[in-house]
């Protein structure tokens, strides 16, 4: 399975416990909902080429990562992403689609993922695919910076590729917009909630 948010660590959550899982076509629509279904790929959709692997998918998004240290610890931390799409299509059976909104989203998804590491004294050692697709999507990323750094100054980067193909069986929770507004900004007090939105089709 792939999951949209940390479906499985939410689940323990009594936030998550109490949102039962909906069904597209009849969900609640201006409430936090729960949907289960397959990744689909809508007429007017292309097939695209993943970055990195070049995995054939209808919506991939790259993850870059920094290894920070607080308080004698360790970790990666996310500090930027970017999207082939603002989003997906999810089709649960029921006679309706759902456009899911990844902008902001935590994306994690079960088995292996593509990864790529770089340390910033030494451009030189990363690899030629990966410098390429940082370069091409320069103008998306807000935070991270591809540039060389002395060896005193060096900082150590995690690049993960994350690709959705046609299929592929997803959880999503996130805030049901009906697409007649114009999307709001929402963000939820659970602190791994996805930040999506989902526009029911008629």
């Amino acid at each position: 399975y792939w999951f949209v948010t940390g479906f499985k660590e939410l689940k323990s959550s009594r936030t998550v416990q109490n949102i039962p899982t909906s069904r597209i076509a009849t969900g609640a629509v201006g409430t936090n909902v729960e949907i289960q279904g397959k990744i689909v790929c809508e007429p007017e959709q292309e097939v695209v080429s993943s970055p990195l692997t070049g995995q054939s998918c209808v919506f991939y998004s790259v993850e870059i990562e920094q290894r920070v240290r607080n308080r004698n610890r360790d970790y990666w931390k996310t500090i930027d992403r970017f999207y082939s799409h603002d989003g997906f299509y999810v089709d649960d059976g029921s006679g309706a689609r759902a456009l899911v909104r990844v902008d902001g989203a935590q994306i994690k998804r079960q088995g292996r993922v593509e990864r790529f590491r770089w340390s910033s004294h030494n451009l030189s050692e990363m690899h030629p695919r990966l410098k390429q697709v940082l370069e091409t999507h320069r103008e998306k990323l807000k935070r991270f910076k591809l540039e060389e750094t002395s060896w005193l100054f060096s900082k150590k980067y995690r690049f993960s590729e994350w690709v959705f193909a046609p299929g592929e069986s997803v959880y999503v929770l996130g805030f049901a917009d009906s697409g007649l507004q114009a999307p709001k900004k929402r963000k939820l007090k659970f602190k791994n909630f996805l930040r999506a939105k989902k526009m029911i089709q008629e």
